[in-house]
This record gives structure tokens, sequence and C-alpha cells, in this order.
């Protein structure tokens, strides 16, 4: 769950030299709606914005820690809008964009880049549009050209300890900063980069990307996908990058609407795009990978479980970071309710007969103002927020964990793994809580709400006070921000991501090929191996982006003279460890925290949030 992360020592700008650099930068933007424009300054264009209709080849960079990224890629860069509706398309509960903007193959074209009017159908989800609805050419659109971002909460500021270390300071203050690219409603795009040699009969394998950040923020104009592209050129597995955006940040009345999981739904239809068009761009429709870190490897996973486990053709790999079927419930869970409840009255839609469809015609300066003031997982209650996704008894007809257990789920090859100290970036808001009775109130109150108390108290044993056990793990005593902190980093850590994620691979280990990984590398002083942390390597040219690269090409990640990476059964449940020391990667056995995780699990099952 990230927006801007710092990327460790790893420099984007030194792969690889030789081939003359083009970012091929073409959009299509529709509408008119607020754009939020006073955001802090964290990150610069990826590029500029072409002037007019035509497609224009350009240089354009991108710059992060004073790396330049851009200059010396043999790439070339396009983004494209999946756009319109009606009444337009809220990251919250607003009519959604619906339609995808190019509507024949002709339209890569610089004559044919387009989106849909409004005007046509009210509809609840993403649809896909036809070329009779017309075009807007990019003279007529708002400034945003690919680089926008969905509507979404404005956190304040991170208020940490004085003995936190700077290195933590800095990421987890980064971790929660906006991009420096424009909120809007106008916001369902994609961006496609391809080897700039590429063409329409190439059949290059495709990653399509999705974003993390907890579905509360995130853009899909932050990680810098030409990196990975160019990456995949020069280890001899040229790819296409895709990266998408998704509506972000219900109630009853919202699975009443049948407009739950909107943000699902939008990544559905970019990748029913992909299928159609991806060809005229050099990819390989029927070689897609679905990718993803945080809330994008959820994403990713409950795609996989979606209608019925079928994948409709339209993918045929998953590589997840930080992300399975989570722990999470239904979307009418009742305790949810009081956010909708609070965003309808922040908004001053109480009185309305249809609560919902108020809240779609109030202006979105108000809107965002009860969204901001809504929980997140920067508030007290932490990565229980109300944005995950929920079961809906349509695309998610059951919880996640449930759902796993009982439905089918794709029979594709996957990727799935975490970062060793996942619960750290989190733990920050509970500090505090001093004692164990206290800790207790907390799990019990806020994750198990159903359960006895006298089985939540069992997690007091299985995750321990003491620090030299707590995580950052390995640390001793270290890093002791409060006499609950470690214990809270290391119960959070496993109940939303490695005990999802095990109880994932097992299922699937005997029916599919499934590898999986632990990041131990890239620690940060004073969090160690915190959520995200592997971006710096994935997105830098890596030794992870490079096993990454060979499993979106050829379904498997090894190769190359690279460490072997076994696959992993539960006769031989081994995860590819990487390290900060040597040995630089190791294999461990996948049965750490066993009883603690198990029973986590099983609470879970019983009792989802």
């Amino acid at each position: 769950m990230r927006d801007n992360r710092p990327t460790s020592n790893t420099d984007y700008g030194t792969r690889p030299a030789g081939k003359e650099s083009k970012l091929w930068s073409a959009t299509s933007r529709q509408g008119t709606q607020a754009t939020r424009r006073d955001q802090p300054t964290r990150r610069p264009s990826y590029g500029t914005q072409p002037a007019d209709k035509e497609l224009k080849l350009h240089d354009a960079t991108s710059r992060q820690g004073g790396q330049a990224m851009g200059h010396n890629r043999p790439t070339k860069k396009a983004s494209y809008s999946l756009s319109s509706a009606e009444r337009g398309g809220s990251c919250y509960l607003r009519q959604p964009l619906n339609s995808v903007s190019v509507s024949t193959p002709e339209a890569v074209s610089p004559t044919s880049i387009g989106a849909a009017p409004r005007g046509h159908r009210p509809t609840s989800n993403p649809e896909h549009w036809s070329s009779s609805a017309g075009v807007r050419w990019l003279e007529t659109q708002p400034v945003c050209y690919g680089r926008c971002t969905c509507i979404q909460q404005i956190f304040p500021a991170v208020d940490l300890p004085s003995d936190v270390p700077a290195p933590a300071s800095e990421y987890l203050t980064a971790f929660v900063t906006p991009a420096d690219v424009p909120q809007s409603e106008d916001c369902l795009n994609l961006n496609v980069i391809v080897p700039a040699d590429a063409h329409s009969k190439s059949k290059l394998p495709v990653a399509v990307w999705i974003y993390g950040g907890g579905f509360e923020i995130g853009s899909n104009a932050i990680e810098p996908g030409e990196v990975v592209v160019a990456r995949s050129i020069e280890i001899g597995h040229p790819i296409v990058y895709i990266a998408i955006n998704y509506r972000l940040s219900g109630g009853s009345e919202v699975k009443e609407a049948g407009v739950a999981n909107l943000g699902l739904h939008d990544q559905r239809e970019a990748f029913r795009w992909v299928q159609k068009y991806i060809s005229a761009f050099g990819g390989d429709p029927e070689k897609v990978m679905i990718w993803g870190e945080s809330a994008g490897a959820i994403s990713v996973a409950l795609h996989m479980q979606a209608n019925g486990g079928d994948p409709q053709g339209l993918f045929r790999a998953a590589f997840m970071e930080s992300g399975s079927p989570t722990p999470s419930g239904t979307v009418d869970n009742p305790h949810l309710q009081s956010t909708y409840d609070q965003i309808v009255a922040d908004s001053g839609c109480s009185d309305a007969t249809d609560t919902l469809e108020c809240l779609r015609t109030v202006s979105t300066d108000v809107l965002l103002a009860a969204v901001d003031k809504s929980p997140s997982f920067l508030s007290f209650q932490q990565v229980n927020t109300p944005w995950f996704p929920r079961a809906d008894g349509a695309l998610i007809p059951n919880p996640p964990e449930q759902q796993l257990l009982s439905g089918p789920t794709a029979n594709i090859p996957i990727v799935s793994g975490n970062d060793q100290d996942e619960g750290t970036a989190f733990s920050f808001p509970t500090l505090n809580l001093t004692t164990d009775e206290e800790f207790l109130d907390y799990v019990h109150s806020n994750y198990y709400r159903n359960t006895s108390r006298e089985a939540v108290e069992k997690i007091l044993d299985l995750y321990p006070s003491d620090p030299a056990l707590g995580s950052p793990y390995n640390t001793g005593d270290n890093f002791t921000y409060s006499p609950q902190y470690k214990r809270m980093s290391a119960f959070q850590g496993d109940f939303i991501e490695q005990a999802p994620r095990r109880l994932f691979v097992q299922h699937l280990a005997e029916k599919q090929p499934v590898y999986a990984y632990l990041s131990n590398f890239l620690k940060v002083d004073g969090i160690g191996a915190a959520h995200g942390t592997e971006l710096a390597d994935v997105f830098g040219g890596g030794p992870m982006g490079d096993y990454l690269i060979r499993f979106a090409a050829t379904l498997n990640p090894n190769g190359d003279g690279a460490f072997e990476w076994p696959r992993y059964t539960n006769s031989s449940p081994l995860l590819l460890t990487f390290n900060d020391v040597q040995p630089e990667f190791n294999l461990t056995v996948d049965t750490y925290r066993a009883e603690g995780m198990a029973y986590l699990t099983k609470l879970s099952l019983a009792d989802p949030i």
C-alpha cells in the first residue's frame, strides 16, 4: 500500500545503453470534471503532453532520488482512456467511466484516438462502447494525458516518535505522499510501454501492472515501467508493459445498487481492452500476465477467483507481491455501514430518499472532503479499512478466503510472496497501546468482533510482547517504539499478508505451478524489510525484476544462469529468499510461525472482517 516510496539505492538511470530512446506518449481524455491540483510535489511528470491530436514522438523523463529515468530507454509509450458515462466516474460511488476509448484496431493511428462523449448510458459498471459513440480529440481534453490519478483521500501528516530513524521516517512519509500528478474523475486510463522496434507482428508477452495503495491511494503514473521494458530487452526477453488506473476509496445501499467492487470491474474492463488492442502495439493477447503489489496483488488474486475461477481468456499467469485473497467479509457487513453513513452525512445527503444517487450529484469538492474524513490504513483501525474488496454475491460470491477453499480458482501459473516485515509500516497508529490487555481489547474489537474473547486470548501467546520476537524481526530489543509496537507489527503482518499468502499457495500448489518468495532485502533502518520495499528492485532492473520478466515471458522465472527457484509444493514448501547479505539468495522452508498463522487463518475463516 504505497504511493511514492523511496527506492533505496537502486539507480534507475543506468540501463541499458545503446538504442535511441523514444517515449511515445499519446492519450485521449474525456470530460471536464474537477481535477485536484493542490497535491504535494513529489515527482515530476513522466513527460510532456502532446499539443494536438497527432501522436508526437518525444523524449520524456521522470526523476526519483536524483536519478534520471527515460533518456536511454529503447522504449515507446502510449496512454489511452477507458472513459465515459452520463455522470462521470468518481473514485468513490458515482457512475463509472464506461468505455474503452479505442474502438477499432485502426485506432492506434494518429487520427482516431478518442473517448465516447457524455450523455449516453448512465450505467454503473464499466462497459465497452462501440465506435458509433464517437470520439473526442486530444486538443479538447484536460491536461492529464495519462498522468491522472483517480480521486482519493489526502492523508494527514505522519506523526512519528522522535526515536524512529531518519530512513524509516522518510520511507513512511513517502509511503502515503501523493504523486505529483493531477487527481481527476476522468482517471480510467492505461499506459502502454513497448520496445521501440515492436510492431503488430511481434507477439510479445504482456505484463499488466496494478498498483497498490490500500484501495485508497495510488496511480499508474508512478512506477517507471520503461525500466522494466528496457531491462527485458537487455536480458533477451522483451515484453510489453501496461499500467492501469482504477477507482479507489460501501454500505448495504452499494450492494443493492449493484455497484460494489467497481475498482475490480475497472481492472477487468482494462483486461478486455488489452485482449482487443494490444496486438496492434506488438503484444500477444494470448500471453498476458496480470501483476500487482499490495492492493494490486489482492486484486490479481481476486480476478483469479472471479467468474467461477474462469479467467475468460484475459490472462494466462499472475504475479503477486504482498497480496492474496484477504480475510475480508461481505460488502454489507454491519460495521462498515457507519463509514457509508458518515460520508452521506458529511455530503449533506442524509435526508435524501436515495442516498447513493444523492452522492452522485454533490460537487466533487464536497465528496472529497467527506471521503478525506473516512478511515484509512493510517487510522486507528489500521489495515482493517472499509475500502477492501468484499464479497458482493456477484463478482466475488463469497468472502475471499472462504471462496478459495470452496470454489474454483483460475488454474494458471502464479508467483506469490511477501516482505519479511509486512506489518511495521502500518502499526504506528496504535503506539498508545501499552499493555497486554489493551492489545487484546484492540484485536478483539477491531479484527475478531464475532469471536469469543477466550479464543482471541490465545493470540497473546502466539504473538508475545517480547520485542526480540517481534517485527522488524531479528533486531533484538531495538526499534521498540512502544511496549506493543513490535508485537502489533508481527500480528498485523501475518494477519493481512503472510497467513493469507500461505493459505493461498498451499491450496493451489498441488493443482498448478506455484512459485513463492520471501523478500528480506532492501531493508529500511527502523522498520526492516517493510511492505513495498521490494519495489525498488523490481522497478530498478534488479534480480527480482529479472525473475518477473522471465515468468511473464516463459511462465517460468528460472533461466539465464540465475539462482534456481524451485516450485512450491506442500511436500517441499520452499520460498526463494532475497537477502541484503551473503548469500544473496537462499531457500526458506515456509513453516515459520506455523502455529500462529494457522490460528489466525482459522479465526479469519470463521469471522472475516
